[in-house]
């Protein structure tokens, strides 16, 4: 099976073949730097959603350890430290708490009469 050829792959054989004609040059060339600005934003905007879960994960952590026991995530949310955080000026959801606690390694996962507990480790 042929190998899939990506955008920029495409482009930059569109260059080699049609070199005598520099419109076409210009138009991929063009084309490969859009394909540049829109990576780069993109990787911009991961490593700041990155770097607001990392807060509010730390946040949670810092609740959870000021507690004893493993809680579940609608009992960490009514947490007053908890309650507080915002995402986005909502107030955070369990289904984004459970995302975060399940990919952080510094919590772990107590499932319990199929019932899910997180505790600091």
């Amino acid at each position: 099976m042929e190998k899939k050829l990506t955008n920029r792959e495409m482009l930059n054989l569109i260059k080699e073949e049609l070199s005598a004609n520099a419109m076409v040059v210009d138009w991929c060339d063009h084309q490969i730097e859009l394909l540049d600005n829109k990576k780069n934003a993109n990787s911009a905007k991961v490593k700041e959603n990155q770097e607001k879960n990392l807060e509010i994960a730390n946040v949670v952590i810092n609740a959870l350890k000021s507690v004893e026991k493993p809680l579940t995530i609608t009992e960490i949310l009514e947490l007053p430290e908890v309650a507080n955080v915002k995402v986005e000026d909502k107030p955070l959801t369990n289904q984004k708490l459970s995302y975060l606690l399940n990919h952080d390694t510094r919590v772990t996962r107590v499932v319990v009469k199929k019932k899910a507990y997180f505790q600091v480790c």
